[in-house]
């Protein structure tokens, strides 16, 4: 299983969604995201807030992943 840590620091506002503002993410997302990726994806951006059941998919089938946000 990969390890998501959030860092938390000067964004924190923005990156909590304390409003009703959220991540990217749900059923819907990820069941097209296990369609879509490969197995063995060599290195990935995920560009965006996404919820950590978005990244943590995304970093088990990839060899790098960069999430620019």
């Amino acid at each position: 299983m990969t390890d998501i840590q959030v860092v938390r620091g000067e964004i924190q506002p923005w990156t909590d969604y304390p409003s009703s503002r959220h991540p990217a993410g749900g059923a819907a997302l990820l069941a097209f995201l296990e369609d879509v990726l490969p197995a063995e994806a060599g290195r990935t951006l995920v560009a965006g807030p996404h919820s950590v059941e978005v990244l943590r998919l995304v970093a088990a089938r990839s060899k790098h992943l960069t999430v620019l946000i």
